[in-house]
C-alpha cells in the first residue's frame, strides 16, 4: 500500500509554511519537498545536489537555504522534510495495523472455510452411506469429474461479481464456494454438495453465473414430488 501523494503537504501546511516565505523561493521549496518525497523521505545532505533538486544555481541556493532550512530535519548525512516525515511515520503505523488486522481476519476466514469444507465432505459421505437418492439425476455424464485449482479460480472470478451487500447472509457466498464438488467444462456446469442456507442468496449466485454463460446445481439434485408419493401411498398404488 503506497503512501498517498496528499500525505506530502496538505493545503493548510503549505499555506502555513509559505506565509512568510518570499514568493521567489516557494517554487524551489516545493521542488525540494517533492524530490525528498519521491526519494522515500530523505536525500543526502550535499549542497550542490540539494540545489539541483530545488532547480537553483549554487549561488541562488546559498541565499535560498537559510530562508527555508527551518522547515527541514537536517543532519550531517541527510535532509528530511519535517511535516512529510511525520505524516510518513503515521502512514506506516496505519498500514502496519491494517496488515495485522487483515492477517487475523484472513486466518479466521481460512478456519471457517476449512470447517465448511469438512462439513460438506461429511454430508457427502453420509449421503453415500444412506444409499442412492430417489429419482434420476437431472443430468448424467458428469461421473468422475473433479474440481481442480483452475476450476476453483474460475468460480471465484465468476462469483466475484456478486454484490455482497445484496446477500441476506454474508457467509452465503463462502459456503457455496467451500461446498463445490466438481466442474464440467463441456456444459460449463459447477456442482455443489450443499446450497447456502438462504434460498434468495442461492438463486442470486446461480443467476450471476447464468448471466455469464455458466450453471450451478446441486451434485445430487433430483426430481421428486413428495406430495404425489404420499398420495400414491394413501391410494395403495
Amino acid at each position: 500500500m503506497s503512501l498517498p501523494d496528499s500525505y506530502l503537504l496538505s493545503i493548510e501546511t503549505w499555506r502555513a509554511e509559505t506565509a512568510r516565505m518570499h514568493h521567489k523561493w516557494q517554487g524551489p521549496y516545493l521542488n525540494l519537498c517533492l524530490s525528498i518525497f519521491l526519494a522515500g523521505g530523505s536525500v543526502p545532505n550535499v549542497p550542490l545536489d540539494l540545489a539541483f533538486k530545488a532547480r537553483l544555481t549554487a549561488k541562488q541556493f546559498d541565499v535560498f537555504w537559510p530562508a527555508v532550512k527551518g522547515h527541514f530535519l537536517v543532519s550531517d548525512s541527510e535532509v528530511r522534510h519535517a511535516v512529510s516525515s511525520e505524516n510518513r511515520a503515521k502512514w506506516n503505523e496505519f498500514v502496519t495495523k491494517r496488515r495485522e488486522i487483515g492477517a487475523k481476519g484472513g486466518k479466521k476466514t481460512q478456519e471457517k472455510q476449512r470447517a465448511a469444507k469438512a462439513a460438506a465432505k461429511a454430508i457427502g459421505e453420509d449421503r453415500t452411506l444412506r444409499g442412492p437418492p430417489i429419482g434420476p439425476p437431472l443430468e448424467s455424464g458428469t461421473e468422475g469429474l473433479r474440481l481442480t485449482a483452475a476450476d476453483e479460480d474460475l468460480f471465484y472470478t465468476l462469483t466475484g461479481r456478486v454484490v455482497t451487500s445484496s446477500l441476506e447472509d454474508q457467509g452465503s457466498l463462502s459456503a457455496v464456494r467451500s461446498a463445490l464438488a466438481s466442474y464440467d467444462p463441456a456444459s460449463k456446469t459447477f456442482e455443489c454438495l450443499e446450497p447456502c442456507r438462504a434460498d434468495r442468496d442461492w438463486n442470486l449466485i446461480r443467476s450471476t453465473l447464468s448471466g455469464q454463460g455458466y450453471r450451478l446445481r446441486l451434485s445430487e439434485q433430483r426430481v421428486f414430488d413428495l406430495g404425489a408419493f404420499r398420495r400414491e401411498r394413501a391410494d395403495g398404488t
